[in-house]
């Protein structure tokens, strides 16, 4: 046990809530008293000993090029960064990769299940690569159809080329909507808006 909590308890400290939330769980439900201090310190320590099993497990996948598994027929694949505030005041664009199974509901809907995620804070050719651990696990290369929703960023398309380039893509319509949602200001006004303005 690192400093009074059991696995599970780091664990739990570290992934499924705030720091603040996690303290009170811990008292609430056993007793044990939690500083911020302490939950800041395990979640870098279990941060850094996760990073360090999914970079060995990239390059073990890089020099093997073992055969994907076999995993859903149809898969989603979706991206897309958020900035996050870090300690210090700086902002970081957090790149994440979301994957799930492709199915029709009862309805005929078209449905995602069994979504996974996939996140690091890194530049866009280091993220397509570690990426690699999450994409490989869920047998993308195997699937009969891949589509791939996201905006038209270039790390985006560099993502798609990367795991799988026959990917049906398709636009987020999002950023197409704020795009006109900008057009219709500048008609307003007096000048429309350029290209500078919708960057």
């Amino acid at each position: 046990m690192s400093g009074g909590l059991t696995p599970r308890g780091e664990e739990t400290l570290v992934s499924w809530m705030p720091y603040a939330q996690a303290q009170e769980l811990f008292q609430d439900l056993v007793g044990i008293q939690v500083s911020k201090a302490t939950a800041r310190r395990l979640t870098l320590s279990t941060g850094e000993a996760v990073l360090a099993v999914c970079e060995v497990e990239v390059e073990r996948l890089k020099q093997e090029v073992p055969q994907a598994p076999d995993g859903a027929d149809k898969l989603l694949l979706s991206a897309d960064g958020a900035m996050v505030h870090l300690v210090g005041g700086e902002w970081a664009e957090v790149k994440t990769v979301v994957m799930g199974e492709v199915s029709r509901s009862k309805r005929g809907e078209v449905c995602t299940q069994q979504i996974s995620t996939f996140s690091r804070l890194s530049d866009a050719a280091s993220f397509a690569e570690a990426a690699l651990v999450e994409t490989h696990r869920r047998g993308l290369e195997q699937a009969s159809q891949v589509g791939a929703v996201q905006d038209g960023a270039l790390w985006l398309q560099g993502l798609v080329d990367s795991h799988r380039a026959d990917a049906l893509r398709i636009l987020d319509a999002g950023p197409c909507r704020r795009v006109r949602q900008c057009h219709r200001r500048g008609r307003a006004g007096r000048r429309r808006p350029t290209a500078h303005h919708l960057a």
